[in-house]
């Protein structure tokens, strides 16, 4: 793929499959096939090299595979072919939670205060939890900081939580699933950007949002479609772009 210069992550092998994988220090790679049924894609190739600290938009049609692509890089899909490397070790065979955090559409929000939530009950110290609250800090952040039940929150609100336990947790990866779909757009832009330029972070983030301005702020941009992978590059070279700019 394009992109600046970095460490490469190595791609060890590849079988004809539905899903690819993702970096982890130094090297990482990954090939995975993903079992049919129940809102199965058709048997494609994915083939990626992807870079530590780089920055990737994954974009598609709805059903082109996006979350599941996510799910199998984080083991929560099972897998018909292939694999999904961390290192130089099948990921299946180790325990990659301290390099991948995963932020799902919707995920779990617990009954309980802002920094029970984000700490998870006290799982991770303060001065984690100062240093992720200054990378996000936004209007947003000092309201939520002041939820006793974070179920109570809006879906925006929801969503910076998660973020900020995403980057508390420590995490080197993070597959980020439409994490600012929910907030309104000032924050999301925000957000967006300071979680972007945070430089010791490899970011993958699934969005349906093709503003020249947004994408722009990525390394590059991977289109799926039918569970293939039918575009891979630089920003200004994706099809949607490119269209726009001929139009």
């Amino acid at each position: 793929g394009g992109g600046r210069a970095g460490e490469s992550a190595g791609l060890h092998h590849l079988h004809p499959a539905r899903t690819a994988g993702a970096a982890r220090r130094p090297r990482a790679a990954a090939a995975a096939g993903r079992r049919g049924g129940g809102g199965a894609v058709p048997a494609g190739a994915v083939h990626l090299h992807l870079c530590l600290r780089q920055k990737y938009a994954i974009t598609g049609p709805n059903g082109a595979g996006k979350s599941t692509l996510f799910r199998a890089i984080a083991k929560q899909a099972p897998l018909a072919g292939g694999a999904v490397f961390a290192g130089t070790a099948a990921a299946a065979d180790c325990d990659t939670s301290d390099a991948i955090g995963y932020v799902e559409q919707s995920g779990h929000i617990f009954a309980a205060g802002y920094r029970e939530n984000v700490t998870l009950f006290g799982a991770y110290d303060a001065a984690r939890l100062a240093n992720a609250e200054a990378q996000l800090d936004c209007a947003m952040l000092a309201q939520v900081r002041r939820a006793a039940d974070c179920t109570t929150l809006s879906g925006g609100q929801k969503q910076l939580v998660q973020l900020v336990r995403a980057l508390v947790s420590g995490q080197p990866i993070l597959l980020l699933d439409e994490p600012f779909s929910a907030m309104d757009r000032e924050t999301g832009d925000l957000i967006q950007r300071k979680l972007l330029a945070l430089p010791d972070k490899t970011i993958l983030v699934v969005t349906h949002d093709l503003a020249p301005e947004h994408l722009r702020l990525y390394d590059e941009v991977l289109v799926l479609q039918d569970g293939r992978l039918i575009f891979a590059g630089p920003p200004e070279q994706t099809p949607a772009l490119q269209s726009e700019g001929n139009g």
